[in-house]
Protein backbone atom coordinates (compact mmCIF):
# COMPACT_ATOMS: atom_id res chain seq x y z
CA UNK A 1 0.00 0.00 0.00
CA UNK A 2 1.57 3.30 -0.83
CA UNK A 3 2.30 5.92 1.89
CA UNK A 4 -0.18 8.82 2.50
CA UNK A 5 1.80 12.36 2.21
CA UNK A 6 2.08 13.84 5.55
CA UNK A 7 -0.42 17.12 6.01
CA UNK A 8 1.83 20.20 4.96
CA UNK A 9 0.72 22.14 7.76
CA UNK A 10 2.05 18.74 9.84
CA UNK A 11 5.59 19.04 8.92
CA UNK A 12 5.76 22.39 11.32
CA UNK A 13 5.85 24.68 8.28
CA UNK A 14 4.68 28.75 9.12
CA UNK A 15 1.59 28.98 6.97
CA UNK A 16 2.24 32.33 6.06
CA UNK A 17 5.25 31.03 4.66
CA UNK A 18 2.89 28.35 2.40
CA UNK A 19 0.64 31.46 1.77
CA UNK A 20 3.74 33.56 0.08
CA UNK A 21 4.81 30.28 -1.64
CA UNK A 22 1.06 29.63 -3.06
CA UNK A 23 0.81 33.23 -4.02
CA UNK A 24 4.68 33.10 -6.06
CA UNK A 25 3.47 30.12 -8.29
CA UNK A 26 0.11 32.11 -8.90
CA UNK A 27 1.98 35.22 -9.93
CA UNK A 28 4.36 32.70 -12.08
CA UNK A 29 1.09 31.74 -13.67
CA UNK A 30 -0.86 35.56 -13.58
CA UNK A 31 -3.69 34.15 -12.01
CA UNK A 32 -5.98 35.56 -9.79
CA UNK A 33 -7.84 34.50 -6.49
CA UNK A 34 -10.75 34.01 -8.88
CA UNK A 35 -8.91 31.71 -11.30
CA UNK A 36 -7.34 29.94 -8.63
CA UNK A 37 -10.93 29.83 -6.97
CA UNK A 38 -12.28 28.09 -10.22
CA UNK A 39 -8.78 25.72 -10.86
CA UNK A 40 -8.98 24.34 -7.16
CA UNK A 41 -12.89 24.16 -6.21
CA UNK A 42 -12.12 25.88 -3.34
CA UNK A 43 -14.83 29.06 -2.86
CA UNK A 44 -13.84 32.57 -4.09
CA UNK A 45 -14.92 34.00 -0.17
CA UNK A 46 -12.30 31.16 1.15
CA UNK A 47 -9.50 32.00 -1.34
CA UNK A 48 -9.55 35.44 -0.62
CA UNK A 49 -9.66 34.96 3.38
CA UNK A 50 -6.54 32.80 2.94
CA UNK A 51 -4.84 35.14 0.96
CA UNK A 52 -5.82 38.69 2.70
CA UNK A 53 -3.44 39.99 4.61
CA UNK A 54 -5.58 41.70 7.28
CA UNK A 55 -7.28 38.47 7.62
CA UNK A 56 -5.36 35.41 9.75
CA UNK A 57 -7.06 32.58 7.86
CA UNK A 58 -5.03 29.40 7.48
CA UNK A 59 -6.18 26.87 4.35
CA UNK A 60 -6.54 23.72 6.18
CA UNK A 61 -4.41 20.54 4.69
CA UNK A 62 -6.91 19.63 2.10
CA UNK A 63 -7.67 22.96 0.66
CA UNK A 64 -3.73 23.28 0.90
CA UNK A 65 -3.51 20.09 -1.22
CA UNK A 66 -6.56 21.46 -3.98
CA UNK A 67 -4.20 24.73 -4.08
CA UNK A 68 -1.09 22.65 -4.78
CA UNK A 69 -3.01 20.23 -7.27
CA UNK A 70 -4.73 23.35 -9.60
CA UNK A 71 -1.34 24.95 -9.49
CA UNK A 72 0.53 21.86 -10.42
CA UNK A 73 3.25 22.21 -7.63
CA UNK A 74 3.63 19.06 -5.32
CA UNK A 75 3.54 18.85 -1.65
CA UNK A 76 7.32 18.21 -1.79
CA UNK A 77 7.95 21.20 -3.88
CA UNK A 78 6.05 22.95 -1.16
CA UNK A 79 7.87 21.65 1.84
CA UNK A 80 11.61 21.98 -0.07
CA UNK A 81 10.78 25.88 -0.92
CA UNK A 82 9.40 26.20 2.66
CA UNK A 83 12.37 24.67 3.52
CA UNK A 84 14.78 26.69 1.74
CA UNK A 85 13.23 29.99 2.87
CA UNK A 86 13.77 28.71 6.47
CA UNK A 87 17.96 27.33 6.12
CA UNK A 88 18.83 29.91 3.19
CA UNK A 89 17.06 33.43 3.14
CA UNK A 90 15.77 32.71 6.47
CA UNK A 91 12.27 32.19 7.29
CA UNK A 92 10.55 36.14 7.40
CA UNK A 93 12.37 36.87 4.62
CA UNK A 94 9.87 36.10 2.23
CA UNK A 95 7.14 37.73 4.41
CA UNK A 96 9.70 41.27 4.81
CA UNK A 97 10.07 41.33 0.83
CA UNK A 98 5.97 40.62 -0.04
CA UNK A 99 5.93 43.82 2.86
CA UNK A 100 8.46 45.93 0.88
CA UNK A 101 6.91 45.06 -2.41
CA UNK A 102 3.69 47.24 -1.62
CA UNK A 103 5.55 50.38 -0.35
CA UNK A 104 6.26 53.40 -2.10
CA UNK A 105 9.60 55.07 -2.78
CA UNK A 106 8.84 57.20 -0.14
CA UNK A 107 8.25 54.03 2.35
CA UNK A 108 11.33 52.64 0.87
CA UNK A 109 13.35 55.70 1.66
CA UNK A 110 12.04 55.59 5.36
CA UNK A 111 12.65 52.12 5.80
CA UNK A 112 16.34 52.42 4.37
CA UNK A 113 16.42 55.35 6.90
CA UNK A 114 15.50 53.29 9.80
CA UNK A 115 17.21 49.93 9.03
CA UNK A 116 20.58 52.13 8.64
CA UNK A 117 19.71 53.49 12.40
CA UNK A 118 19.24 50.01 13.68
CA UNK A 119 22.48 48.95 12.11
CA UNK A 120 24.63 52.09 13.60
CA UNK A 121 22.83 51.43 17.13
CA UNK A 122 23.99 47.77 16.84
CA UNK A 123 27.44 48.71 15.59
CA UNK A 124 27.22 50.72 18.78
CA UNK A 125 26.51 48.33 20.89
CA UNK A 126 29.44 46.06 20.18
CA UNK A 127 32.07 48.33 20.28
CA UNK A 128 30.74 49.39 23.43
CA UNK A 129 30.73 45.32 24.25
CA UNK A 130 33.85 45.16 22.77
CA UNK A 131 35.11 47.74 24.84
CA UNK A 132 33.59 46.59 28.37
CA UNK A 133 35.34 43.07 27.86
CA UNK A 134 38.25 44.60 27.29
CA UNK A 135 38.23 46.14 30.86
CA UNK A 136 37.72 43.29 32.76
Amino acid sequence: MPKKAKPVLSLGINPELIKIILKEEMKKRNWSNYRLSHESGVSQSSVSDHFNETKNVIPSNDTIDRYCTALGISHSDLVIRAEYYKSKKGELLPLLWEKIEKMSKSGHMELLEYCDKIIIKEEHKKAHDIYEDDDE
